[in-house]
This record gives structure tokens, sequence and C-alpha cells, in this order.
């Protein structure tokens, strides 16, 4: 009789805290907390889509062969860190399209060196290059001269143009990454010149306008992601000792600069700049504009009393707010119950699957970001004391 009180009491320690000896008692259910990691903290490659314009009118033999080399170790530092990237050459002002992409190892082109970007990713769930992909020791930046561009160098129009094909939407640019564009020039976005009253010519497009169209490729919902790098001379006149210059000279790139700062971008001079030391700036810039990850799916770890539920998300500003339960399709909180291989992060990409008893957030209350929550519940078939 002794032993079977005594193992009464050792199970019911593990669910109420005991106010007396084990026999008439009064308890209290200890209630359970589990708290969600920001959507930030879990571990997902982020996305950026890298094209290099480099200058075709002949005067940047030494630029495309230091670029070569630096090219190939910023895609190696890029992996190191973690990017899920694609990088794509043409030349800035001929007509072209791209013919070859270099991805990081999260892609699975890459078959036995392939790398999941993300907690539960198999490679036949990663999207992949549709065509045209080339390993990053292979991808070359190397670009025909353009003879018939005769002083002409229209390089932000043929930039909006490359973008906008629908190869490039459709094998290059990514809904879920931003989209860096570095144009390397040792010369001045330029058009024929329009004299005034003239009926026969068009006259020089705005900066604005221009970038306004490399902007759209991206589509409206995520065109405040897209940057434009310029590597040109920065000096605001013409040089004649121009390191990257073939024949050392070299004209102010000020449209180009223009482009780049309303992008949010960074102007680098091409004169006196290693291109390495330009790549790494541009990596250390997208740092700053990386997608934020949306968390609409949280995880219990055990069964919950679904009556006794409480959800609290705490914002980025330290507050915190009670979730209100779901009710007739208004926003908040739902109880899914017990399901196998659920996402906890929804946007930019599914991830981070996971099976359990889940909790889904909708709209506003969503996490995103720094934001964190915390539920609260009393385990299933208890009820709390009155």
């Amino acid at each position: 009789m002794t032993k079977s009180i005594y193992k009464q009491c050792v199970m019911a320690a593990s669910v109420l805290i005991a106010l007396s000896s084990c026999g008439k008692q009064t308890f209290d259910v200890v209630q359970s907390q589990q708290d969600s990691n920001a959507p930030g903290s879990t571990s997902i490659a982020p996305k950026v889509d890298i094209l290099l314009a480099v200058d075709d009118t002949g005067s940047t033999a030494g630029l495309q062969g230091e670029l070569q080399t630096s090219i190939r170790s910023f895609m190696t530092e890029l992996q190191a860190q973690g990017w899920d990237f694609r990088v794509a050459v043409v030349p800035l002002t001929a007509p072209a399209s791209i013919t070859a992409i270099a991805t990081s190892k999260f892609d699975p082109h890459w078959n036995s060196q392939w790398v999941a970007p993300y907690p539960g990713a198999t490679m036949n769930t990663v999207p992949s290059v549709p065509a045209y992909w080339v390993p990053t020791d292979q991808l070359s930046v190397a670009v025909p001269l353009n003879s018939l561009a005769g002083g002409v160098e229209p390089g932000l129009t043929n930039v909006g143009n490359v973008l906008n094909l629908a190869s490039t939407k459709s094998n290059f640019l990514r809904d879920d990454a931003i989209l860096a564009t570095v144009i390397l020039s040792n010369g001045e976005d330029a058009y024929t010149y329009c004299p005034p009253y003239a009926t026969n010519c068009s006259p020089t497009p705005t900066v604005q306008s221009l970038v306004d169209r490399i902007k759209s490729a991206k589509g409206s919902a995520l065109s405040g992601t897209v940057r434009l790098y310029s590597v040109v001379n920065t000096y605001g006149y013409r040089v004649t000792n121009c390191r990257l210059a073939d024949d050392g000279i070299s004209n102010a790139g000020a449209r180009y600069m223009q482009a780049a700062s309303s992008t949010q971008g960074q102007s680098y001079n091409i004169c006196t700049t290693p291109l390495s030391s330009v790549l790494a700036g541009i990596k250390t810039n997208l740092t700053t504009i990386q997608l934020p990850f949306i968390k609409n799916n949280l995880l219990l770890a055990s069964r919950p009393n679904e009556a006794t539920i409480r959800v609290y998300k705490k914002l980025s500003n330290g507050s915190q707010i009670e979730v209100p339960k779901s009710s007739n399709g208004s926003p908040g909180w739902t109880y899914l119950g017990y399901l196998n291989n659920v996402p906890m992060i929804s946007a930019p990409v599914a991830a981070d699957f996971r099976s359990g008893y889940i909790i889904q957030l909708s709209d506003a209350y969503k996490l995103s970001g720094n934001e964190s929550a915390s539920v609260t519940f009393l385990p299933y078939g208890v009820q709390p004391s009155n």
C-alpha cells in the first residue's frame, strides 16, 4: 500500500506543484511556456543575383584581366559567408543576352558538392538555374569589342534592356533574391547629341528614367532591393593616367555615379581602387539589404489544451502584445494540431521544416526580422484550477 502511494506522488509531481504531503492536498497545474526564435535567427542562405556589365568599347583589356581573378575570389568568399548567389556577365554597350550563369553550391547543379541552403532542403525541392549554368571557375568576364560603338556608350539603357529580357527573368532573376548590377567603365553613359528643335534624333534619357527601367526588372514589390554599383572615373574630369585604361585615358562617369547613388549603391574609382577591394565593398553593402524572413508557424513541444493557449508577440522595439485567437477569419493565431514537415519560415522561401504541434499566425501577427513569440498553455487533458 505504501509503495502504491509513493508511486502516485512521483507521477503527480511531473504536472503539478504539491503544497502538502501525498494525502489530502491542493495543487495548481504548472503552465508550459514555449518560446519561438526570431525568423532572422533561422539559418537560410540569403539570395543575390549579380550582373556584371563590362566595358566593351576597346579600352579595358587590363580591366578584364584583373576582374577575372577578382570575381572568382569574390564568389569563393560569398560562398564562405553563406550567400546563395548567381553571377552573370554581359557587355556594357552592345545588345546581348545572358549566356552563362555561375552559382553558389546551393544550386543543385553542383551535384555531389551541393550544399543545402536551409534546414530540410533537398536537391529536388531547391530551384536551380534552368539554363546556361557554369561552375564558378569557368565563368568568363571577357566581352567582345563593340566596334560599332563609335564613341556612344548607352550603358544604362543596355543594362535595362538585358535585365528585362524574358530569358533573363526566366533563367537568371529570382523573385526572392536581391539584385546587384555592377557597371565597369572607363567612359561615361553617353548618347547621340540632340540639338535644340531637332526632329531626327531622340534626346538623352534622364538617369532616373533609366534607373527606373533597371529596377522594373524586379517588379514594384522588390524594386527597393535593387542596387547599382559603378566602377568608373570618379574624379569628375577626364584623366590620362588611369591604370585600368589601356591608353590611360578615362572620362568621368558622372551619370553612372548618379545612377548608383539613386539606388543607394556605391561608386568606386576605377583608376585607383583594386577590383578586389571594389568587390569586397559591394559584398559588405549587400549585407544591409538582405530580404527579411517571415515566420508564420510556431512549434510546440507537446500537445496543448487548446482552450488555455495564449500567444504573445514581442516587437522589434521590445514591447509585447497578446495575439488574439482567430475567429471567423479574423487575424490572429490558429491551432492546427499535429502536422508533419511544416515550414516554420514562409517567405522569402518556405524553409525550416519541422513536425509537431503547430500554431499558425496570420496577417500582421506573423514574425519578421528580429520579432519573436512566446506561447503559454496547459498540457492536453489538464484543466486549470479555479
